[in-house]
């Protein structure tokens, strides 16, 4: 069953991608300074392809990247969402956004995710983790506002081998483990 559900927080709309995001969604992902901690930005077709990808992976409830729309105004700022993903050797619940330039600073981010973190601990699962480059002391922030722990710092390769920061948070408060 999808999980249609649209999330709210008190600045922004989180709901499924649909395909009439393209254009500012490849606006975002095709800005260097917004992906400046990315190996290279993204053409407007490796865009549509994450957003079909998008798409399906929310067909299991909690699951999936998602758009982020800033009531404001309507626009869409960004994407943030769960995805199962190998992180140090084992499979887990990935918490990850990336949120536009032009709105960084503004605790959208960890508005976002804490939402999503809610709405994940609701479906069912048992914890959330975010991992990040050691260097990107704003995403640290974030998963530390959440009362995230630190868990381990690792080489990770799916991001170029990089130093990496692994947070974890289980829904019953028990200290995650790595």
């Amino acid at each position: 069953m999808a999980d249609d559900a649209v999330l709210e927080t008190p600045r922004m709309l989180i709901r499924r991608f649909r395909q009439d995001d393209l254009d500012a969604f490849a606006a975002i992902m095709g800005d260097p300074a917004t992906l400046r901690l990315w190996p290279c930005t993204f053409t407007r077709e490796e865009v549509s392809g994450w957003i079909g990808r998008a798409i399906a992976q929310s067909e299991r409830p909690g699951y999936g990247r998602r758009a982020v729309i800033l009531k404001e105004n309507g626009a869409l700022i960004g994407d943030a969402g769960i995805l199962r993903l190998e992180l140090m050797g084992r499979e887990r619940n990935d918490l990850g956004y990336i949120l536009d330039h032009r709105v960084h600073g503004r605790g959208l981010a960890t508005e976002a995710a804490a939402v999503l973190r809610d709405h994940a601990f609701a479906c069912g699962m048992e914890g959330v983790w975010a991992n990040m480059a050691t260097d990107h002391t704003a995403s640290r922030r974030v998963a530390q506002k959440l009362g995230m722990t630190l868990v381990a710092t690792y080489r990770n390769a799916r991001n170029r081998n990089m130093e990496t920061c692994l947070f974890g948070q289980r829904a019953d408060g028990v200290r995650p483990v790595p």
